[in-house]
């Protein structure tokens, strides 16, 4: 699925969505970028590059009109050097807070299932994640995330807390993603959430 139709998705679901706008051009790129604001952040959008951070086709921390100008540009010579087609340079308002991922899929056996887990090293090398049935309510979606092996950081543990209920109402919204829509797989990754809420700032779904 088309990554602004799936934000749109998301969006329909409750599930707030990073401000961003997938451009076409350097000129629309560079003019977003500077109404809304520094820093940003330029993501290389294809269908064929599923880990953009693999390959390096997502640029963090950008503060003025050159270096969005620049990072267009390399991005667009990176696609031409994997020879993958481009929808086009996402420009996004950059986030913070704990990165954690969000989906479901159909399973052959339990039908819909809705997971959530860490970002980063956590999901990759620990396998932090918990899953459960959809659709859930509110009450499993907290108890999901209990059952995280590094919950307590969530809690304010290292000084941050994060907005346990705006995570809770993500998963829930997700879990319904999965159960009404025809789709095969979803990633939410990153869903950054803070002490105020849960913004998504990527999104892959298969349909």
């Amino acid at each position: 699925m088309p990554f602004e139709k799936a934000s749109d998705l998301l969006s329909r679901y409750g599930i707030s969505v990073a401000k961003s706008r997938l451009t076409k051009t350097e000129v629309e790129c560079t003019r977003f970028t500077e109404q809304t604001g520094y820093p940003v952040v330029l993501k290389l959008i294809s269908s064929q590059v599923i880990h953009k951070t693999d390959v390096g086709g997502i640029l963090t921390g950008l503060t003025s009109e050159k270096e969005v100008g620049e990072g267009f540009r390399g991005l667009q010579t990176l696609a031409r050097k994997l020879g993958v087609s481009v929808e086009g340079i996402l420009a996004q308002e950059m986030l913070s807070g704990f990165e954690m991922i969000v989906g479901g899929k159909i399973d052959e056996q339990f039908g819909g299932v809705v997971l959530v887990g860490f970002g980063g090293i956590y999901t990759e090398v620990y396998g932090d994640v918990s899953l459960r049935i959809a659709p859930i309510g509110l009450k499993e979606a907290e108890e999901m995330t209990k059952e995280l092996k590094a919950y307590r950081i969530l809690t304010g543990f290292r000084g941050r807390r994060a907005n346990l209920k705006e995570l809770a109402a993500a998963i829930v919204s997700a879990s319904k993603i999965v159960t009404n829509e025809e789709i095969k797989e979803m990633d939410i990754n990153p869903l950054f959430v803070d002490e105020k809420k849960a913004v998504a700032a990527d999104v892959r779904i298969m349909v």
